[in-house]
């Protein structure tokens, strides 16, 4: 949450587990270690209090959103619904969209924790694999396939559980990266690859090419404020 340090994900052929990344002294630290287990899509709890990750057991595919510390000690389930591939919290941690899988589709669910319960609500079965928590507000930015195999953004506002199209994403892009710029949904500005070039905009306006990149081929994106 201070630009000081990246999480990521890094394995073998069998397993993945969590590491953070200095971004001043370029070292690396395990979070986890887990030799037949795997753990992906990691993620700073909204609070800063700790980490969040999919935790999935050996031979298993997709998995359960646990949650530790900083240094990656006490994991224990966040909730119970999965499996699932990618999520995010909101800012109470009360609710949560999720990337959920399914033996014949997968889909698009915003999960109501609150109350005791879990409670699943269908947003899509079109979505992509970008969910990105809004950087102001309690919302949370998602993509859904166009017709022409690109992408669209969407957000998502956690407290009227409504919807809205923001923009497409540049050419066949799947990824996104936010940065600050307001102090509402539509005040972030969106980092997005395709072809090699790196893209800029904010909702409303055109994408801008900003830089030529060394990769033909760019998927994830992290940037920092």
């Amino acid at each position: 949450p201070d630009g000081s340090a990246m999480l990521y994900s890094a394995g073998m052929e069998t397993d993945t587990d969590i590491l953070s990344l200095d971004l001043a002294t370029g070292e690396t630290t395990n979070l986890t270690n887990t030799p037949v287990e795997s753990e992906y899509s990691p993620r700073y709890l909204p609070d800063g209090s700790g980490i969040s990750y999919i935790h999935q057991a050996e031979g298993g595919y997709g998995g359960q959103v646990y949650r530790a510390a900083l240094d990656g000690s006490a994991p224990q389930a966040a909730f119970e619904y999965g499996p699932l591939g990618y999520y995010v919290f909101s800012q109470s941690m009360d609710q949560v969209v999720v990337f959920a899988l399914g033996e014949e589709s997968n889909t698009l669910q915003h999960i109501d924790l609150g109350g005791g319960e879990e409670t699943a609500t269908l947003i899509s079965d079109q979505q992509g694999r970008a969910i990105t928590p809004a950087l102001t507000g309690n919302g949370v930015f998602y993509t859904l396939a166009r017709a022409d195999e690109g992408n669209t953004v969407h957000f998502r506002n956690y407290d009227t559980g409504e919807s809205h199209e923001v923009m497409d994403l540049p050419g066949q892009s799947q990824d996104y990266a936010l940065v600050r710029s307001g102090n509402d949904w539509d005040d972030h500005g969106f980092f997005a690859a395709d072809g090699g070039v790196l893209y800029y905009t904010t909702p409303g306006n055109d994408w801008v090419a900003v830089a030529e990149l060394a990769y033909p081929g760019v998927t994830r994106l992290a940037v920092n404020e």
